[in-house]
């Protein structure tokens, strides 16, 4: 029997809890963003859904995680070069963001021309020339707005997938623990901020997190581990515990 817990099916499954902690954080996180509707939190207070919307901006790094250890089992089980390797991610990647960018520019048009009225602030051809970057993902890398702000972590994508062989190689050097210390060090000493205009800094270190923990199987061993042999009772003890990590690391 497969000691390995954590495969493709459970990777979809923690994406379907993080997209609806996304839904939730895009639409609750602040109380402006749904004060034209009347809206029931029953049995639950109006303030404690948005503290807890607001919180559930762990979405991202949870995307991150699962990216970096998608990624790393795809590169380590792939047949061709890298830069066949990084052209092939990217298009399965993007291949179902632009369905829903084509559809969202044709429709936001029909209604009210916003595509148009966004795009062509500056004149036409930087309006078409801002719509082609947008389409690829790289708007947020240019400095450049989407038409949908969520859009911003198509960027963010692009520079998983192309740092990723590099990240491999750098990673069989110095081995996956010292690269993740190595992570947090190196933007201290060139005082390179987490914060920034740099969307995808604060979860580089989660990305490269999910690589190692691919590398040594953690989650699996998570799973696996027993606190005590009393099948219930293991579970009930390692969620408490889980949990209560969940509540501290806020």
């Amino acid at each position: 029997m497969s000691d390995r817990h954590f495969d493709k099916v459970a990777a979809q499954k923690l994406k379907g809890i993080a997209i609806i902690l996304m839904l939730q954080h895009h639409n609750f996180r602040v109380k402006s963003l749904y004060d034209a509707y009347t809206v029931s939190f029953f049995p639950f207070h109006e303030d404690y859904i948005v503290k807890i919307s607001l919180f559930f901006k762990i979405c991202v790094s949870i995307f991150a995680f699962i990216t970096g250890y998608g990624l790393y089992h795809s590169y380590n089980n792939k047949k061709e070069t890298d830069e066949k390797w990084v052209i092939k991610r990217y298009i399965k990647t993007f291949s179902g963001y632009w369905f829903i960018f084509v559809n969202a520019c044709i429709i936001c048009q029909l209604i009210n021309n916003r595509t148009s009225n966004f795009y062509m602030k500056k004149g036409t051809l930087l309006g078409i020339i801002s719509i082609i970057t947008d389409f690829f993902g790289l708007n947020n890398l240019l400095g450049l707005k989407q038409l949908n702000g969520s859009w911003w972590y198509m960027s963010c994508a692009i520079v998983f997938i192309v740092i990723l062989p590099f990240i491999i190689k750098v990673k069989k050097c110095v081995g996956g623990y010292l690269l993740l210390l190595l992570t947090v060090i190196i933007p201290r000493i060139f005082q390179i901020p987490w914060i920034s205009d740099n969307v995808c800094m604060p979860y580089i270190f989660v990305y490269i997190l999910g690589m190692v923990a691919a590398e040594y199987k953690w989650i699996d061993r998570i799973i696996n581990y027993k606190v005590i042999k009393n099948n219930l009772s293991n579970k009930v003890i390692k969620f408490i515990l889980e949990f209560h990590q969940i509540l501290f690391g806020r």
